[in-house]
C-alpha cells in the first residue's frame, strides 16, 4: 500500500474503533450513536458548546444534530441557553446527570489511548502529539 493509503487506512480505523467503544457506552444508556457523540464532544472539548461549531467540526446533520440535542434536553442530559450577544445562537451545557456517562467515556478513552499507543515510550508520545498537530493545523489551514 502506498503512505497515502495508509494514512487514509489508518484515520479511518482509528475513527472506526473508537466510534464503536463510544457506541456501546451510548447504548448501555438508551442513547443513539449520534446522541453519545454529542455528550463525548461536548465532555470533551467544553470550550466548544454551539452545535454550528460541532457540526462543523464533526461533519455532522444540522437536523439530525438538532433532533439529537432536543432529546438529550428532554432526558435531562443537556440544557440549552441562548447566547447573550447573538440571540441565534445556543449554547449547550453539560448536566449533572451526565457526569456517569462523562466518567464512563473518560475511561474508555484512557484505554483506547493505552491500547493504540501500546509500546510507545513518552518521548514517541510526544513527538507523535506534534506531528499530529502540525497535519491539523495543516488541514484546518484549507
Amino acid at each position: 500500500m502506498t503512505f497515502n493509503t495508509e494514512l487514509l487506512a489508518l484515520c479511518r480505523g482509528i475513527s472506526q474503533n473508537y466510534q464503536a467503544r463510544l457506541n456501546v457506552i451510548a447504548k448501555a444508556h438508551g442513547l443513539s450513536a449520534l446522541e453519545g457523540e454529542i455528550l463525548s464532544f461536548l465532555h470533551c472539548n467544553p470550550e466548544v458548546d454551539t452545535p454550528s461549531v460541532m457540526i462543523g467540526l464533526l461533519g455532522l446533520s444540522k437536523g439530525d444534530t438538532s433532533m439529537a440535542v432536543d432529546h438529550l434536553v428532554r432526558l435531562g442530559y443537556l440544557s440549552k441557553s441562548r447566547d447573550e450577544k447573538d440571540r441565534r445562537k445556543n449554547h449547550l451545557h453539560l448536566l449533572a446527570s451526565s457526569e456517569i456517562i462523562s466518567q464512563e467515556i473518560d475511561r474508555m478513552r484512557a484505554e483506547f489511548l493505552k491500547e493504540i499507543l501500546r509500546d510507545f515510550s513518552s518521548e514517541d508520545k510526544k513527538q507523535l502529539k506534534d506531528y499530529l498537530q502540525k497535519v491539523f493545523s495543516n488541514v484546518t489551514a484549507q
